[in-house]
């Protein structure tokens, strides 16, 4: 099946791609969206969400933008101008004599600049630079080379822009634009293909899912034999149609266990790449209470088996009806839906060692790497270990206090001095022993 790709571009890069994509027409559905003004990348985006399997787009600029906007639903993909395409420009403009401290230049990654000057041994002065930015609109580029050309600092624009290109060439500058090498695209290309073919094998990895249902309900003296066979029936049948859903097949184990079999790319696009629960009638319009599901992902139907009843009993540990996923690398992560949903390693060496240290467990620890990273901090407080661990704050004190011991964590204030009650502490924690 072939992959269906949106390139996103000005007209003289998508010209680029146009000619290649010829190459590769058994394995792409092409799809290009020419853009004249910037606000239109992010609509072809929003109104092409279902027709593409991922995007590709010339720029950092326009990469940068999508980013920035963050509701690209399929992966976006970009042909960088760089490396051999700058240094092609730079050429050509030393061949027509012009100086570096002549020439403006905009969105080439600052870095290349410098590795291309010293690779070139081209001695300088000053360079007049202006970043690639999201925020950045083309007529910000625009006005910056045309300051410099009407100061008379500069007499030639690098842009990798073909509008800005134009806008220049107007006002009777001198301009050179960078585009993409032929060879950068397939390069590209060859990678979405790669990486498609590598989520299409991960996707047909075995999934095993693995529910825990109460069928004794609250009250043990009203419920009889028939009873738990009568809701164990209905469960099943509910189970079969959210099965279905998932192409998957199911086994009855008893006792309120049921297990369902199906692949990891079914399955994560049921939850959303493993992020959110199905609000599904199959599964919880049941009178019996659903007291843990676990899921799990391996090479082999047994690897996956075996991680999906570890992770049953992760989803124990914590409230009813709670759903948590152990990868085939061993991460785990849950509760799946929820705002304090982490995603930690089951086994690690480094934290072995400082669970020895600090008399802390190798999932606490984890569960505290992942809540800092989650935070964006390495402050924290008890409340908020105890939200991300799940457990009573006097239990995070516990553990922050041990962390403190192993010299692992540090007091460092109060999170409100002027809170009524029991000061709340901050530690700033490191766990790089």
């Amino acid at each position: 099946m072939k992959i269906k790709l949106g390139a996103i571009g000005e007209e003289n890069s998508l010209v680029v791609i146009n000619k290649i994509i010829l190459e590769y027409r058994t394995k792409y559905e092409y799809f290009p969206f020419i853009y004249r003004k910037e606000d239109k990348i992010c609509k072809f985006i929003e109104d092409n969400q279902e027709k593409v399997d991922v995007w590709l787009v010339f720029g950092q600029l326009d990469y940068q933008r999508i980013m920035a906007w963050g509701q690209a639903q399929k992966p976006v993909y970009c042909i960088a101008y760089r490396g051999a395409s700058f240094y092609k420009v730079l050429c050509e403009a030393l061949y027509k004599n012009y100086k570096v401290e002549e020439m403006s230049i905009d969105t080439i990654p600052y870095d290349e600049l410098m590795l291309g000057f010293e690779e070139m041994h081209i001695e300088y002065k000053t360079i007049q630079y202006k970043m690639s930015a999201s925020n950045n609109s083309i007529a910000a580029y625009i006005n910056f080379h045309k300051r410099l050309f009407m100061a008379g600092k500069s007499k030639l624009a690098i842009t990798s822009s073909w509008s800005v290109k134009m806008a220049l060439e107007k006002i009777h500058m001198q301009v050179l634009c960078v585009l993409p090498l032929r060879v950068s695209v397939r390069m590209g290309l060859n990678m979405i293909l790669t990486e498609f073919q590598i989520k299409a094998l991960r996707d047909e990895q075995i999934a095993v899912q693995v529910f825990d249902y109460d069928l004794h309900g609250q009250d043990d003296s009203m419920c009889s034999l028939d009873d738990l066979y009568s809701r164990e029936i209905i469960v099943s049948q509910k189970l079969i149609a959210y099965a279905k859903q998932i192409q998957g097949s199911l086994k009855i184990i008893g006792q309120g266990r049921f297990v369902i079999f199906t692949t990891r790319g079914l399955l994560a696009a049921y939850t959303n790449d493993f992020k959110s629960i199905p609000h599904d009638n199959y599964l919880f319009d049941i009178e019996a209470k659903l007291v843990a599901c676990g899921i799990g992902l391996g090479k082999s139907a047994g690897d996956a088996e075996l991680n999906a009843v570890t992770a049953l009993r992760h989803s124990r540990k914590n409230k009813n009806g709670e759903w948590f996923v152990i990868m085939d690398d061993k991460k785990i992560i849950g509760p799946l839906g929820e705002k304090n949903q982490l995603t930690y390693d089951y086994y690690s060496e480094k934290l072995q060692t400082i669970s020895e240290k600090a008399s802390v467990s190798v999932t606490n620890l984890s569960k505290i790497e992942s809540a800092i990273q989650k935070y964006g901090r390495n402050t924290i407080s008890a409340r908020e270990l105890a939200i991300s661990l799940q457990i009573i704050p006097r239990s995070a004190r516990r553990i922050l206090h041990k962390l403190v011991a192993a010299g692992l964590a540090k007091e460092i204030g109060d999170e409100n001095p002027n809170y009524r009650g029991r000061p709340r502490k901050v530690f700033v924690i490191d766990l790089n022993d």
